[in-house]
């Protein structure tokens, strides 16, 4: 069940959804209200509950009107409370060589927006070699996701409106998904891709301090690679990085690759597992589908969550763990 709160009281809705996902740094919602006149406004407040456990805290954003007088609709929109620094960008150039923890600069960035960083984590400190700088312009959520993405960590909401670094996977779901003509299913609807065009033979990685236009026959010197094939994918990083890193990076983007190929997303009829935990991002699952011969651990990669007075189910987006 959605339980919505806003400016501090319980209100009633016709419908609603809340969306989290890995890959963003805000979870989403929306809920729509019947009838009457308009009741909240932009930057109102908004926390939403499921089955009890608080997953969005944030702010209305949005909000929409459609209808004649007999059948006015109100939809509010809005994102958890890290929308204000995903959204901006930095006023100077920045550098962050004093500093080399990961935990502590995206603690320091976002402390500007009083927004809490949470970690359940432990990551190596960077050398002063790796740490990019910051440019006047350039996405503040971008630049931390991008320093996470160094250590092969993710960037993430957490379920107090504020950002969370962690590991993909680090728990797995107590229930399956289950799609099948012969046996007990929990899934009633769902969608499978498995896409060759996502993944390519080899993977280069150059570093950035030998990749300029006067300088190309340098680029052997700092560059990374996994695979062999004619199917090339070549990236150039944005920060200087040795050959070890550029094979890292090379290894971390084939994961990323082949993990996206298969992607399978199921509608179950309720927003918990049998034993109370919500189904949430980021946890591992079984998924059975002897359909389309599919019986694989997988990453469930975002959750939404939706209800109204003729449905209430929940959208689960998995892909292949590598």
């Amino acid at each position: 069940m959605i339980s919505i709160i806003v400016n501090g009281e319980k209100i009633a809705y016709d419908e609603a959804n809340a969306f989290k996902s890995n890959e963003t740094g805000a979870g989403t919602f929306s809920f729509k209200i019947g009838g009457g006149v308009q009741t909240f406004f932009r930057k109102d407040k908004v926390v939403i509950f499921i089955d009890g456990i608080k997953v969005i805290d944030g702010k209305i954003e949005l909000i929409g009107s459609i209808g004649d007088r007999n059948t006015l609709e109100y939809v509010y929109t809005g994102r958890d409370n890290a929308s204000d620094l995903i959204d901006s960008t930095f006023e100077n150039v920045v550098e962050f060589n004093r500093n080399l923890n990961l935990d502590k600069i995206v603690s320091d960035i976002a402390s500007a927006f009083d927004i809490n960083v949470t970690s359940d984590i432990e990551v190596d400190n960077f050398t002063e070699s790796e740490l990019p700088t910051a440019y006047a312009g350039e996405s503040i959520y971008s630049f931390c996701d991008k320093l996470c993405r160094i250590r092969s960590v993710i960037l993430t909401s957490s379920n107090d409106g504020g950002l969370l670094i962690t590991s993909e996977g680090l728990q797995s779901a107590n229930d399956q998904l289950i799609f099948s003509l012969n046996r007990y299913s929990n899934i009633f609807h769902r969608t499978f891709n498995d896409d060759s065009s996502k993944e390519f033979d080899k993977y280069i990685v150059y570093s950035q301090n030998n990749s300029t236009l006067d300088n190309l026959n340098n680029l052997v010197n700092t560059k990374g690679s996994i695979g062999s094939g004619t199917r090339i994918k070549a990236l150039i990083e944005n920060n200087s990085l040795n050959q070890q890193e550029c094979n890292d990076r090379a290894e971390f983007q084939q994961s990323i690759d082949k993990r996206k190929a298969l992607r399978y997303i199921a509608k179950i009829q309720e927003h918990s597992q049998t034993n109370g935990d919500i189904w949430d991002k980021n946890l591992r699952v079984n998924v059975f589908d002897d359909t389309v011969s599919l019986d694989e651990t997988m990453l469930i990669v975002s959750t939404q969550w939706v209800q109204s007075s003729n449905a209430l189910y929940t959208e689960i987006v998995t892909e292949r763990i590598v």
